[in-house]
């Protein structure tokens, strides 16, 4: 049996009539029917305008099962304060059963059109009849939503065909007595609703159950970060995860005073004449870029406060020729430091870049060494007291270079930066 049917268990009372009905129709002998007639009429006609059943209260029939105890009460001369209660329960139920069974009528202890037809005419001839007829069993079988249900076997049966997911079908066996088949549920199968496999909604796009999507944190992130991801899962249209986003971008390099490519940043195309070139860089013409006075600036060198900032000019080309002092002919410069720096950090091929490698002072006459990162490298020569060292490389290609130190003095620090060429 599918794990999710219940079967509602069969009451004790209702065994007790189905066990007396079937050795009704197997031992007794067939005889005429007899009637008998009381001279006394029901003390109280009830007014049913519905069906009634075990578990049914006052509060959900509107009174109406007080209206047939009353009936039950009259008719049978029983202890209002026994039976009198506003709720159907075992003792309406079993004299419900009482009654249909005394007129003939099918004796399972709901209330139909049925036995409220015959309450009706009993109240309206005012007599208390008896009406019995035995038969000789003939063995009837049934019938149940076109099936053959022999007497004495009995069929499973569901109280609706289908139910939502996460519910249970309730069920119930009618059995078939003599051409009677007990019991009130009507359909032969019921399934659970499969609301499973849902699709989730995700950024416009829909994603179907067991798959999944890489969402971003961010739809951009600045220069030098990483797009933060998220593998989001779908589980019956429901998303696992939080990232909002269906793509994310790395925003271009920063300008920067120093090193920067052109004013503001804009490189765009040249206005028709001669382009300019100074220091391996070039300059299309109505366009300016920044130039220092030297390649690096130490804050004990005189000119200042250690800044690039404070010996740079901005030149402009006009057809070949550079505006400005010509004292400023560098294209890059690095700031004093204690940490590997790289001037310009990015730009378009060729492009020149001038490091400033961090060196720790000694005697001996050992440097550290810079890797580029596309296969050049370069040690440091020269007076080893100095703390830090330049030098300058230019990269061909475009790509993305990883540029590290190592060696050196055993107190040199091993530091790593990015470059990245357009």
């Amino acid at each position: 049996m599918n794990p999710m049917h219940k079967t509602l268990p069969i009451p004790l009372l209702f065994l007790a009539a189905l066990v007396a009905a079937l050795f009704s129709s197997i031992l007794l002998p067939a005889h005429a029917g007899a009637q008998e007639t009381h001279p006394a009429a029901p003390g109280y006609c009830p007014t049913l305008t519905r069906d009634l059943k075990r578990g049914d209260t006052d509060a959900r029939t509107s009174g109406q099962v007080t209206e047939l105890q009353k009936f039950l009460v009259d008719y049978y001369d029983l202890n209002p304060a026994s039976y009198i209660s506003g709720y159907f329960g075992r003792l309406t139920q079993t004299n419900v059963i009482r009654f249909q069974g005394e007129q003939n009528l099918p004796a399972f202890g709901y209330v139909g059109p049925l036995t409220r037809a015959r309450i009706s005419q009993i109240c309206a001839t005012g007599t208390h009849t008896t009406t019995t007829t035995n038969t000789t069993n003939t063995n009837q079988p049934c019938t149940f939503n076109n099936q053959t249900v022999l007497h004495g076997s009995a069929v499973t049966a569901y109280e609706r065909p289908s139910v939502p997911y996460g519910s249970f079908c309730l069920s119930e066996a009618r059995s078939c007595v003599n051409g009677f088949l007990y019991g009130s549920y009507q359909y032969s199968s019921c399934t659970v609703t499969d609301q499973q496999n849902q699709s989730c909604a995700f950024s416009g796009q829909s994603i179907p159950h067991g798959t999944t999507v890489t969402a971003y944190e961010s739809s951009s992130v600045p220069y030098n970060q990483t797009c933060k991801s998220q593998i989001r899962t779908c589980d019956n249209g429901t998303l696992s995860g939080s990232y909002t986003t269906a793509s994310c971008t790395v925003q271009a390099p920063p300008t920067y005073a120093q090193g920067s490519y052109y004013s503001q940043g804009s490189y765009g195309g040249d206005t028709g004449g001669a382009s300019c070139s100074l220091d391996g860089a070039t300059v299309p013409s109505g366009k300016s870029r920044t130039f220092y006075k030297s390649a690096s600036q130490a804050a004990t060198d005189g000119w200042g406060d250690g800044r690039c900032s404070s010996i740079a000019q901005v030149r402009s080309c006009s057809n070949g020729s550079l505006s400005g002092d010509s004292v400023y002919s560098k294209a890059t410069c690095s700031d004093y430091g204690t940490t590997l720096t790289a001037a310009p950090p990015g730009g378009p091929a060729p492009l020149k870049v001038t490091f400033m490698v961090p060196h720790t002072s000694n005697s001996g006459g050992v440097f550290p060494t810079i890797s580029f990162g596309d296969g050049a490298s370069y040690t440091g020569t020269g007076d080893s007291s100095f703390t830090r060292f330049y030098v300058d490389h230019t990269y061909a290609n475009p790509g993305t270079y990883t540029v590290t130190t190592s060696g050196g003095f055993s107190y040199d620090p091993h530091e790593t930066i990015i470059v990245t060429v357009n």
